[in-house]
């Protein structure tokens, strides 16, 4: 109920050159405040188009604003965050999609797991998020600490003097 009435929530502005889609700004701050996850869509996701894992500043925005989040992109994507010391949401959420090869198959999984994230009870959540907060503060931790040893992007870097 905490979030029906704020309903629809857009973040995109018609203006494609200028906006939050494009800028890390505290405006975005409004918009986790008032979720319990964000859904990330990284650069690729199909075969096809990309065949390798990789990671920009989509991923590091959740991190940065301390939100757990579903990522939606190349298989084992999950699994290179946390072999770059990330740790994700394995405990609350199911991650399987993460190691599955087949696009269409793991498209499926993600509407599944963002289908029962999005039914969970707000009492759930909320304690579900108080349970997180370890994770939530290593994650952003481990970005702010180690950011000069991670390769940016120009995007990236603004995002990091925003939140520093």
């Amino acid at each position: 109920e905490k979030l029906i009435g704020k309903l629809p929530l857009t973040i995109d502005t018609h203006d494609f050159t200028f906006g939050p889609t494009f800028t890390y700004t505290g405006d975005l701050m409004e918009y986790y405040d008032k979720s319990y996850f964000s859904l990330v869509s990284a650069t690729n996701f199909f075969q096809e188009d990309e065949p390798t894992r990789t990671l920009n500043e989509k991923e590091y925005k959740p991190i940065l604003s301390r939100h757990p989040f579903v990522l939606v992109s190349r298989p084992r994507t999950l699994e290179l965050l946390k072999e770059f010391g990330f740790m994700t949401f394995d405990k609350w959420f199911d991650e399987s999609y993460d190691l599955e090869e087949n696009d269409e198959k793991r498209m499926n999984l993600l509407i599944d797991e963002v289908d029962r994230l999005s039914n969970l009870d707000p009492s759930v959540w909320d304690s579900m998020l108080k349970d997180m907060q370890p994770v939530l503060e290593h994650n952003l931790n481990h970005v702010v600490n180690n950011a000069n040893d991670i390769i940016f992007s120009t995007d990236f870097k603004n995002i990091l003097r925003y939140a520093g």
